[in-house]
């Protein structure tokens, strides 16, 4: 996810500051702000290696620690460019824009190369997730500024799923958002608003599913690399906390496993295929959807031409085969009791075939044990 240092190119008006911290060295070269173009950036990059501590690289400053509010994994060294300039900046708590205190520790949304908020309300997203589709989102580390022209946030950035490497997955909540270490100086003037977002530790059975924004997983900007989330059930899958999304946990002593709703469903509906000593169509292990009988994962080839080979890279892209119909539908529900705090789960099994069309109830069995889960 390729974000820019934003410059205010002039747009509103200029954000008081508040809450002096600490003054530029007195020795810096001095810097005039009022001829500093409205548009000038810092760059943050990695603390170069000095053997000289005495002499400065570059024009860049001394590499310091960042400790990150969200995990002790994503801290990281940085330092930042021009030198000269950042050291010419004052530090403060506070700034205002548009009649709007901010200060460092506020999570802001930012507004994305284009400045546009728009909301698709077809999108299938929470309104919130819905307007994310055009801002970032940043956590203010620190406020930094030369003049009230001149007013910058060092900030981290979290993710959305879609800015993933992989993009966004079965198992990401439509208000999921993942902590980075990835870190930016911005200009002040690039922030909409103020949001609020929860840690949601996930490991924690008696912690409630967050109903706004949430981060689960954290993103190394450095490393590249994603942490691991946990996994649940017999498709060894992290659960997506989504509204409806249903994670129920056996009640046998000896198993207290964690099952999807999806897969109580998919195991239902094979248990109907048996009892009715039908086929069970194969299951596509890429996504989940049901395909046409194949051998070892590879369609047979009807032919063998022998003069002619075709390299892989060359061959034409193979259309995906239609899902089959299915005999039978499935569907879990979970309701909380009027009597007590206990959950109700019924699952509904429907023969969809020609002339049937009958719903009954089948036990909600534990994919592992097979224990009965009431």
């Amino acid at each position: 996810m390729a974000r820019k240092s934003f410059a205010s190119k002039g747009v509103g008006k200029a954000p008081p500051i508040d809450g002096h911290l600490a003054a530029a060295p007195p020795e810096a070269t001095h810097v005039d702000w009022e001829k500093v173009a409205p548009d000038f950036t810092f760059q943050i990059i990695s603390p170069p290696p000095n053997p000289n501590p005495k002499k400065r690289k570059r024009n860049v400053t001394d590499g310091q620690h960042q400790s990150s509010p969200f995990s002790e994994t994503l801290s990281t060294d940085w330092a930042v460019e021009p030198a000269d300039h950042w050291e010419q900046t004052q530090r403060y708590r506070k700034f205002t824009i548009s009649k709007e205190t901010f200060e460092v520790g506020n999570v802001l949304l930012i507004k994305n190369d284009e400045g546009t908020i728009t909301s698709d309300p077809d999108s299938g997203l929470s309104p919130l997730a819905n307007v994310l589709k055009n801002q970032w989102v940043a956590h203010v580390l620190e406020v930094r500024a030369g003049d009230e022209h001149h007013v910058y946030l060092r900030v981290y950035y979290l993710y959305r799923p879609e800015d993933l490497p992989m993009g966004r997955q079965p198992y990401h909540g439509t208000n999921e958002l993942l902590a980075s270490n990835e870190m930016c100086v911005i200009d002040a003037m690039t922030v909409n608003q103020r949001i609020s977002t929860t840690h949601w530790d996930e490991n924690d059975d008696s912690q409630d599913i967050p109903a706004d924004l949430f981060w689960r997983q954290e993103y190394n900007f450095d490393t590249k690399k994603i942490s691991k989330l946990r996994t649940h059930c017999i498709c060894d899958q992290p659960y997506n906390p989504d509204p409806g999304r249903i994670l129920l946990n056996c009640a046998n002593n000896d198993c207290k496993k964690w099952l999807h709703g999806e897969c109580i469903e998919k195991d239902a509906i094979k248990r109907a295929y048996k009892a009715n000593d039908l086929k069970y169509p194969i299951q596509d292990s890429d996504d989940g959807s049901v395909t046409g009988t194949s051998v070892n994962g590879t369609p047979k080839s009807k032919t063998k031409n022998k003069w002619k080979k075709m390299k892989v890279a060359d061959a034409p892209p193979k259309p995906p085969k239609p899902p089959v119909k299915l005999d039978f539908s499935a569907m879990l529900k979970s309701e909380a009791s009027d009597t007590d705090d206990e959950t109700i789960n019924t699952l509904f099994v429907t023969d969809l075939r020609k002339g049937k069309r009958e719903t009954k109830v089948m036990p909600v069995e534990c994919l592992f044990c097979r224990h009965v889960i009431d």
